[in-house]
């Protein structure tokens, strides 16, 4: 009897929405320090031992391509090659680019260690730490609790806190899974993208491009992080102060509305950052 009760007040539905909600978060701070190879070794070994090397192939085969696209725009006259300077310039190019190729796959883990370094630190410096309960919030509401005079009114509001719960914690879930799957897109695609700099000039954009895009999703954690723990603290603050029945009322929809505000934070949080560093 005492289910249904709970039921149909909404009280119980509060509490699985709360619950949801605190799982989403613990999930979604514990991958944000996790890189893709401590995530799943069996798919990072695929990904470097088979994808990466194809991948790889076609980036080494495409530099000749992309050096002699890039020798034929920077001389216009075949006496040129024979000018020590241009020729040096020319060779020290294609050296430069043959390394990056080859030396990607260090470049490529060192920065996954280096990013999750940086978030740690960054948590460190919040002052929380993952499954610590941060972000959390408290199943009990006292206003359902004790409110069996409202009845469906109570059940259609604790359908609509447990659904906010639901979109809110996965959506940010989805934010951090997200930028996983981007990191392992770097992988097979910067041999390509890394073969442009043998044709210098116009030709190498594609290699910043993917330069940038590459930090800009391997920072994106850290401004995640940074995004959580400015928007964690404004879920303690009071957002409709008052009293009454009009108060207690508004004592379910401000965590309802709090965890909206955090999504959309997280959810900003890439493209101000993007924004203020120019990627």
């Amino acid at each position: 009897m005492d289910i249904i009760t709970n039921v149909l007040i909404g009280q119980l539905l509060y509490q699985m929405g709360c619950s949801v909600w605190n799982a989403f978060i613990d999930v979604a701070l514990s991958f944000l320090l996790k890189t893709p190879q401590e995530i799943n070794p069996t798919l990072w070994n695929v990904m470097i031992n088979n994808v990466y090397g194809v991948f790889l192939a076609v980036g080494v085969s495409l530099v000749t391509a992309f050096f002699f696209m890039g020798l034929y725009r920077d001389v216009s006259d075949f006496r040129q090659i024979t000018n020590m300077e241009s020729l040096t310039f020319i060779l020290f190019r294609l050296a430069i680019c043959q390394a990056c190729v080859v030396g990607l796959l260090p470049f490529i883990t060192g920065m996954f260690t280096a990013g999750r370094a940086f978030s740690q630190l960054v948590i460190e410096q919040l002052g929380f730490s993952p499954g610590s309960g941060y972000g959390h919030l408290d199943p009990v509401s006292t206003f359902l609790a004790n409110g069996q005079e409202l009845l469906t009114a109570g059940l259609l509001m604790g359908i609509i806190f447990f659904l906010t719960a639901l979109i809110c914690g996965a959506t940010i879930c989805l934010s951090v899974f997200k930028r996983l799957f981007d990191l392992l897109y770097a992988i097979p695609t910067g041999g390509l993208a890394v073969s442009t700099v043998a044709g210098g000039g116009g030709i190498s954009h594609t290699a910043v491009c993917w330069v940038k895009e590459f930090m800009a999703v391997l920072l994106e954690a850290t401004f995640i992080v940074l995004a959580l723990g400015i928007g964690v603290p404004f879920m303690n603050v009071e957002l409709f102060a008052g009293s009454g029945a009009t108060s207690s009322l508004l004592s379910v929809i401000e965590p309802a509305f709090k965890m909206i505000l955090l999504t959309g934070a997280v959810k900003g949080s890439s493209h101000a950052f993007r924004k203020y560093l120019g990627l």
